[in-house]
């Protein structure tokens, strides 16, 4: 369990730090705020101090993840800033807004299903951190492992939009 736990700490302490870092830079942040605008999820007004909380957010469950101390509450904040997407989805889904995931500040394809579960795997991530022992693993072993693991399925989350791209058939106009 330590090295699962271990595991699922990186894994969000790596999502989240690109999740958050990649929005700093105007270019990425104003493509999401124009997004989400265009979606009109929100009032116009509240866009801008929304995603910027949002940011800040995502940076701090990163960092709150790191520190020993307050593991559990970097998984905590993780899962409900987790949890507040997939409503955003569904919503937008439902709404069939055409909001585009810009959760890593590239150009992602339509908030979907995949997107959905992404994220539920994400919350399950959350819930072994939390039920977890909190300690490291006393073996380098198991250290490395969990540091490859996480760092693998860190990549497939993060490409999740590109990965997804490469393997389904495109429409044809």
């Amino acid at each position: 369990m330590d090295t699962l736990s271990l595991a699922c700490r990186i894994l969000l302490v790596l999502v989240f730090a690109v999740s958050s870092t990649s929005k700093l830079r105007s270019g990425p942040f104003d493509e999401l705020r124009t997004s989400v605008r265009t979606a009109r999820l929100l009032p116009a007004r509240v866009v801008s101090p929304v995603l910027g909380a949002m940011v800040a957010a995502e940076a701090t469950a990163a960092v709150l993840l790191v520190v020993p101390t307050t593991v559990r509450l970097g998984a905590g904040l993780a899962a409900l800033l987790l949890a507040a997407f997939v409503v955003v989805i569904v919503t937008s889904a439902r709404r069939r807004t055409g909001l585009t995931c810009r959760c890593f500040g590239g150009n992602g394809a339509a908030l979907g299903g995949r997107h959905v579960a992404r994220n539920a795997m994400l919350l399950v991530a959350c819930a072994v951190v939390v039920a977890g022992p909190g300690a490291l693993p006393q073996h380098a072993e198991s250290v490395a492992l969990a540091l490859v693991a996480a760092t693998v399925l860190a990549v497939l989350v993060i490409r999740l939009d590109d990965l997804a791209a490469l393997a389904l058939p495109r429409a044809r106009t």
